[in-house]
C-alpha cells in the first residue's frame, strides 16, 4: 500500500513538472490525462493507515470500495484525453474550469475531510485498546503515524488554502509551486520514513476488533499460572543476561530473545510487576548504577559514564529516573555513600 501510494504521489508531480515545461502547449494530445488523480492520493492515504492500524492488509472489498470513485476519476479523464484536442479545447472552456473543476474539488475536500476524521477517531480507538493490552506499541509507531496524520492535515489545509486563492485571485499555473513543493516533502518524508519503519502497529488476535474494555475492565491475555511463568522467566533472563545494558534494548527484541509475543510480554510486566516496559528496564538500570556505585573500583568514573554502561543513553532520563527511584539526584546518592563509607 505504502509503494502505490508513493507511485501515484511522485505520478502527481508529473502534472506540474510537465506542465511548467510547456509540454501541454507542445503536446495537446495530453491535455486531461489523470498524471494527478485527487481521490486516488486521499483514498490509498486512508488504506495505508487502515493497513497499519489493523491485522494485515485492508480486505478486497475495501480496496474496491474506496477505489471506486478514483476510478470513475481516472476512466472520466482519460475519455476526455483520448478526444480530438478541438473538442477536449471545447471542454475546458466551456464545462470544466467554468464550474466543473470546482465542484470536482469541493467533492475531493469532502471526501478527504471524512477520511481525516475517520482516521484520526480510528487511531484514538486503536490507541485506548493498546494502551490496555500493549502499551510500549505507542513509543514509536502510534507516533510515527500520528505525525504522518498531521502532515496528511496540514496538507490539505494548504491544498484548500491555494485552491481557494486560485480561485478568488486567478492565480497561473506556474504560481501554484508551493503546493506541489509540499507534496514533494511529503513523498519524501513517507519514502524515509516507509523505509526506516519496522515496528509493528496492529495489534494481534483480534482484539482490536473486541468492544473497548470499561476503565475497571482490562483485557486479559494470559491466565495467572501462565503470567507467572512468564515473570519468572524474565526476572531469570535479567538477572543472567542483564538485556538492559543494551541502551538500544525494546520491546520487540527482548519479546524475540524471550520466544513470546510482544503483546504479551508487554501484558506480562504491566500486569506482573505493575510497570510499563521502560520503567521496569531502566529500574534494572538503576539498580546496576548504584551496584556499581558501592564498588571502590569505580570511584575513579564519572557518574555519566557508570549510566551509560548500565544502559542509559541520555543524562536527563538517567537523572529524572535515578531521582524517581531513589528520590535522590546521582551526586547526592554517591556523596552519599562515600560520607557512610
Amino acid at each position: 500500500m505504502l509503494a502505490a501510494l508513493l507511485f501515484f504521489l511522485g505520478l502527481s508531480l508529473t502534472d506540474f513538472v510537465i506542465g511548467f515545461l510547456g509540454f501541454y502547449a507542445k503536446y495537446p494530445a495530453l491535455i486531461f490525462f489523470p498524471f494527478e488523480n485527487l481521490f486516488l492520493i486521499t483514498a490509498l492515504i486512508y488504506l495505508f493507515c487502515v493497513s497499519l492500524l489493523k491485522n494485515g492488509k485492508p480486505y478486497n472489498k475495501i480496496i474496491i470500495r474506496h477505489l471506486f470513485i478514483p476510478s470513475i476519476y481516472f476512466v472520466s479523464h482519460l475519455a476526455i484525453c483520448f478526444m480530438p484536442v478541438s473538442i477536449k479545447q471545447t471542454i475546458l472552456a466551456r464545462f470544466y474550469f467554468p464550474f466543473l473543476v470546482y465542484i470536482e474539488n469541493l467533492f475531493y475536500y469532502i471526501i478527504s475531510a471524512y477520511y481525516f476524521v475517520d482516521i484520526t477517531n480510528l487511531l484514538k480507538k486503536h490507541t485506548s485498546v493498546a494502551n490496555q493490552v500493549s502499551p510500549q506499541i505507542n513509543t514509536y509507531a502510534l507516533n510515527w503515524l500520528r505525525y504522518f496524520v498531521t502532515g496528511f492535515a496540514v496538507y490539505l489545509a494548504l491544498d484548500f488554502i491555494l485552491s481557494a486563492s486560485s480561485a478568488m485571485f486567478h492565480f497561473t499555473f506556474e504560481q501554484q509551486y508551493w503546493k506541489y513543493i509540499c507534496k514533494a516533502a511529503l513523498t519524501c518524508f513517507l519514502c524515509l520514513a516507509g523505509y526506516n519503519f519496522k515496528e509493528n502497529i496492529s495489534l494481534s488476535n483480534g482484539y482490536f476488533d473486541n468492544p473497548l474494555p470499561g476503565i475497571e475492565q482490562k483485557i486479559e491475555l494470559l491466565t495467572k499460572t501462565e503470567l507467572q511463568g512468564i515473570k519468572e522467566t524474565i526476572v531469570a533472563v535479567f538477572k543472567t543476561d542483564k538485556p538492559y545494558l543494551d541502551p538500544e534494548l525494546d520491546l520487540t527484541q527482548l519479546s524475540k530473545k524471550l520466544g513470546i509475543s510482544s503483546n504479551m510480554l508487554s501484558f506480562a510486566i504491566n500486569k506482573g510487576f505493575s510497570k510499563n516496559f521502560d520503567d521496569f528496564v531502566n529500574g534494572y538500570r538503576v539498580d546496576e548504577v548504584i551496584e556499581k556505585m558501592k564498588n571502590p573500583a569505580n570511584a575513579g568514573f564519572t557518574l555519566l559514564s557508570i549510566a551509560f554502561d548500565c544502559g542509559f543513553n541520555s543524562k536527563t532520563t538517567f537523572n529524572r529516573v535515578f531521582k524517581n527511584a531513589t528520590q535522590k539526584s546521582p551526586k547526592e546518592f554517591w556523596d552519599s555513600l562515600q560520607t557512610n563509607a
